[in-house]
């Protein structure tokens, strides 16, 4: 790391900026959703963000399966069960537990987080693994954030705004989720979407696996 803010080359030498706060839409997105909350206004269209990080034998902590976001279909339902959003019907299994305090830094800062970076830094090059934000676009939505943590010593996270009803659940947890979404298909002759089965067949070969996840609107 060096000059101001941080700068992390890519590991094929190259460099590539993945920040977001500049993009003028996504700010713009940002204030409509707080705008619309503040009024009490249900914004129509809500998405699971899901990670499985499990504990790798001889090393200390969580590691993830994998960086990437696993894909999960859009299913009220099923959401109503895991943390009760959505939940027009009372079927809640789980209260919402928050980020697990000791997830790994993959999950929790890099994609459940964004890294605050000075203005004049912003257009430099950055870890693709990590998205980031300018201080004054931070400034502006800050009281609906939180601080993270930081990493690498002088790298600042803060929550995404729009990330709501963090949680996380066990294996054992998912599977009565997920067996309980399936006899609610049933009785209507479908099955439980594929990417949902294949999420529990993963844990269910990981080692003290939990699935991370959060929504937003």
């Amino acid at each position: 790391m060096g000059g101001r803010g941080v700068r992390w080359p890519r590991s094929n030498g190259s460099s590539h900026h993945t920040g977001i706060g500049c993009n003028e839409r996504y700010l713009v997105r940002i204030r409509k959703n707080l705008r619309q909350e503040e009024k009490g206004v249900i914004v129509m269209g809500c998405d699971i963000h899901g990670y499985v990080e499990y504990e790798r034998r001889y090393l200390k902590g969580y590691s993830p399966w994998t960086s990437q976001q696993l894909s999960l279909p859009r299913s009220y339902t099923w959401f109503a069960l895991l943390a009760g959003v959505r939940d027009e019907h009372g079927i809640q299994m789980f209260a919402p537990r928050g980020i697990p305090e000791d997830s790994c830094p993959e999950i929790r800062l890099f994609r459940y987080g964004l890294a605050v970076v000075p203005d004049d830094d912003f257009e430099a090059p950055y870890d693709d693994e990590i998205r980031y934000v300018p201080e004054s676009s931070y400034q502006q939505w800050k009281n609906h954030s939180e601080e993270l943590g930081t990493y690498g010593g002088d790298l600042r996270f803060v929550k995404e705004p729009d990330w709501h009803t963090p949680s996380w659940l066990n294996t054992e947890e998912v599977r009565l989720t997920v067996n309980a979404y399936q006899a609610m298909k049933s009785r209507d002759g479908y099955e439980v979407a594929p990417e949902i089965k294949a999420l529990l067949a993963a844990m269910e070969q990981l080692p003290k696996a939990r699935f991370v996840f959060w929504f937003d609107n």
